[in-house]
């Protein structure tokens, strides 16, 4: 049974619903209603009873030759996920020795193997085993599908860092397990590993969606890709479009037509991350350099031949604590972010960039992803939250008899109420690292708190109007970074706007623009080689780029990695502006 990767991915990293636990364990215990099957399980166990006496970590004690031990381990594992490495190799092999036993006794089924797998790769990955406990599991495991697994996610390591040979070494291994897919796609990274050549060429592939829910971004990429077709300096490179498809056999076929067929010399896309992550796997194999346009931030790159072109959140988090510093003098931040991976990657490179900078992050507090009240956080944020331990600042009740001199209060800044009580403001900038609708909703609660006079400031995903018509007036000020300023006066801007909105009838987007410059990098790596160029050139143009003009800023390679320096914006008079 074939499993969608994208699919698999999904599952691996989300929680699997109670009910899914719940059909499969019914399945498991029909299974076992058998006299004639339990008589045989047991017997098994019986004579393999070195194993059931084994202790394994992170798994529920108890008679492990006992079907109910199965039940109950499967549903603690898969609630508790552990993190010691060791505590995930021994359940590994705690379930590989009951697959075992339940496939000598031809009652795994379909449904539990694919349940199994899913298993076996959430212990080994996010994040990935290390490749001691890899080379442990395969050691010890008893089934294909548990050693396939282990040999399947060695490779992968390996290609990231070593030689493509020594990766696809564990590929070879990997046998067909009547499960998982993982044997045919063994075969299909094998084959293409034997087509690998360096020819050369003045082509490159661009992979984009032709169809499904990313056509419209697919169209984008295309518009742009063919606005630098068209430019007379691009006169002599050719780009081919091919469709990404909605599966991984699409992706593949496209993939394998634009190597194996068009040799082209570099790939532009895809705009999805599965895509792009399944794309980078095997042109890691075939030698091509991709530059992904996914906006995600960590992608898989399995190796230096992958590519992304879109702002980093480290460039874009090195801008603001530049900013914050150098121009605005402040010292003090508080940090607001949601409880997304995307939230927590940006305030931990946030803790690191400012304290470089010498900023100190003052406040940190999370929020519900997708939230539209944020009162709690940020009264914790400004000490709001609990008015009772403040009742210092409450000025003394008067005494009617006393005279005026006597009766003023020694704090001339008490208040009457715990109600009254000003916010504590310990930092002078704010950076909510979320979406334009999302801070657009948060920001009318600063001054309902009282809070004023504390600069906003936030990354890419604010530079969309709906921070304006969200916040209103409170939006005014707020300061954000992105790439692309669709108002620079700047030369190539102003052409790539009059060629695209000529072709497009419309203004392009931050991808589009992304994308063109992709392209002309290309473009300018295949000029410098004057005449055909190999792939292992334009690798070589790519890890070596310096200051490159994109419309989306300068653009350079650093450690073997596309980065640009990022640009700031600031809502002005109700309107998005350049900010310098």
């Amino acid at each position: 049974m074939m499993l969608n990767k994208f699919e698999r991915q999904k599952a691996i990293l989300t929680k699997r619903p109670i009910r899914l636990l719940s059909r499969f364990m019914d399945s498991l215990r029909a299974a076992l209603k058998s006299s004639f099957f339990t008589i045989i399980l047991f017997s098994l166990l019986g004579c393999s009873q070195h194993r059931a006496d084994q202790a394994y970590v992170g798994v529920p004690g108890g008679d492990t030759s006992s079907v109910d031990s199965l039940v109950q381990g499967l549903r603690y594992i898969r609630e508790h996920p552990a993190e010691r490495e060791d505590e995930r190799v021994q359940r590994f092999l705690w379930l590989d020795q009951w697959i075992q036993s339940l496939d000598e006794s031809n009652r795994l089924t379909p449904e539990m193997g694919r349940e199994f797998f899913l298993d076996f790769n959430s212990f080994v990955k996010d994040p990935s085993l290390g490749r001691a406990s890899l080379e442990t599991i395969v050691s010890r495991a008893e089934t294909k599908l548990g050693r396939n697994v282990a040999n399947y996610e060695l490779y992968l390591n390996i290609l990231k860092d070593q030689s493509i040979e020594s990766a696809l070494s564990y590929v070879r291994s990997i046998e067909d397990d009547g499960i998982s897919d993982l044997h045919f796609r063994a075969q299909q990274l094998l084959n293409l590993q034997s087509n690998r050549a360096l020819s050369e060429s003045r082509r490159i592939g661009v992979l984009i969606p032709f169809k499904g829910e990313f056509q419209a971004y697919g169209r984008q990429v295309m518009n742009a890709v063919q606005v630098a077709s068209n430019l007379a300096y691009s006169d002599g490179v050719e780009f081919l479009f091919r469709d990404a498809g909605e599966t991984e056999d699409e992706l593949l076929e496209s993939f394998q037509k634009l190597v194996l067929e068009d040799k082209v010399a570099g790939i532009i896309g895809p705009i999805s991350s599965a895509a792009s992550e399944f794309v980078f796997e095997r042109a890691q194999i075939m030698g091509v350099p991709v530059v992904s346009l996914a906006p995600r931030e960590n992608l898989e790159m399995y190796g230096p031949y992958s590519f992304r072109s879109t702002l980093s959140l480290e460039d874009q988090i090195e801008a603001l604590a530049k900013l914050i510093r150098e121009k605005m003098r402040a010292k003090r931040v508080g940090i607001l972010y949601p409880d997304s991976r995307y939230g927590w990657d940006a305030s931990k490179i946030a803790e690191r960039a400012f304290d470089e900078r010498g900023v100190q992050i003052r406040q940190f507090q999370i929020y519900p992803e997708g939230a539209t009240d944020f009162k709690n956080e940020l009264k914790r944020m400004t000490r709001l939250d609990y008015p009772k331990l403040r009742v210092a600042e409450l000025c003394p009740k008067r005494d009617q008899s006393a005279d005026e001199e006597a009766d003023r209060p020694a704090n001339p800044n008490c208040v009457e109420s715990l109600n009254d009580l000003p916010p504590i403001l310990d930092f002078e900038v704010l950076l909510v690292p979320d979406f334009a609708d999302t801070v657009g909703l948060m920001l009318p609660t600063l001054p309902f708190l009282k809070i004023y006079g504390l600069q906003v400031v936030g990354l890419s995903g604010l530079n969309s109007m709906k921070l304006v018509e969200r916040g209103q007036q409170h939006a005014e000020g707020v300061i954000f970074t992105d790439s692309f300023d669709v108002d620079s006066a700047s030369v190539q801007n102003r052409l790539f706007l009059e060629k695209y909105e000529e072709l497009a009838q419309e203004k392009p987007s931050k991808l589009a623009a992304e994308a063109f410059d992709v392209s002309m990098i290309f473009v300018s790596l295949m000029r410098k080689a004057s005449g055909a160029t190999t792939r292992d050139q334009i690798f070589s143009g790519l890890r070596n780029l310096y200051n490159f003009p994109g419309v989306t800023g300068e653009i350079y390679a650093d450690q073997g990695q596309l980065r640009k320096r990022a640009r700031l914006f600031i809502v002005r008079d109700g309107k998005i502006k350049s900010f310098q």
